[in-house]
């Protein structure tokens, strides 16, 4: 049940956040293509975003307890941080420079993730392999949202100059940097024997992630985002296999 409400409220908010991008369209803000469905439809997503979050609300509402509320409370504040770093102030001198150099964006749609993934869990972060755990499954959701940008940006140069216009670049940190971290992560937990389950799926996805993030390996922008995210399947992948091998 709480699975399927946290399902809801992240879709409650994405479209939100489609309608709040209308608004600017409005103003004489450039029209990207990507918009132009909610800029025609914008009664439909309405209706559909109170309807998600009246979904959400019924399906939390048995299992809402102080554990989740307190949990829930630290993805709200990560949440409403998100949208005000890029919603209000990111055209803030200080915001396009931090920007520049680090990935503000995509490391808090990394936390908003991984959050969401221990809160559905109910796992806490009481532990240091659990911080560890959610630390490097935060950054690899990070690479995984900066790579798929970079591909949106490389389409966007060619099929959509209203999207090129708003956002041309992402940040300058290497991939190989970012992604020894979810790596020693892993590998960490491995070698101590802690969620092994995990640490093996952190593992193969840092490296995998890693080959399609070198250019020579990168395949063409429009397979990026299918290719990229298929491989944060692997997890249900590994439980799967494991699950099947524990039956026999």
């Amino acid at each position: 049940m709480a699975v399927g409400g946290l399902f809801f409220a992240v879709w409650c908010i994405y479209l939100l956040d489609r309608l709040w991008d209308i608004r600017k369209s409005r103003s004489g803000y450039p029209l990207t293509l990507r918009h132009q469905f909610a800029v025609a439809n914008p009664r439909l997503l309405l209706g559909l975003s109170i309807s998600a979050l009246l979904a959400a609300f019924f399906l939390i509402l048995p299992e809402f307890d102080r554990t989740r509320l307190r949990s829930a409370s630290g993805l709200g504040l990560v949440v409403i941080f998100y949208f005000l770093m890029f919603r209000f102030l990111r055209q803030s001198p200080l915001a396009k420079g931090w920007a520049q150099k680090i990935p503000g964006k995509e490391l808090a749609i990394g936390i908003c993730f991984s959050a969401g993934i221990f809160i559905a869990s109910n796992a806490s972060l009481r532990s240091v392999a659990s911080i560890i755990l959610f630390v490097a499954v935060t950054i690899l959701f990070s690479v995984n949202c900066l790579l798929i940008a970079e591909a949106e940006i490389s389409i966007d140069r060619d099929f959509d100059s209203a999207s090129f216009f708003v956002r041309n670049n992402v940040s300058s940190l290497p991939y190989s940097l970012l992604l020894a971290i979810p790596t020693i992560g892993g590998g960490i937990l491995l070698l101590f024997g802690v969620f092994p389950i995990s640490a093996i799926s952190l593992l193969f996805c840092s490296v995998v992630t890693l080959v399609i993030a070198f250019k020579r390996f990168r395949p063409d922008p429009l397979r990026v985002q299918p290719i990229a995210d298929s491989i944060l399947l692997f997890p249900w992948l590994a439980v799967g296999t494991w699950f099947l091998c524990g039956q026999v």
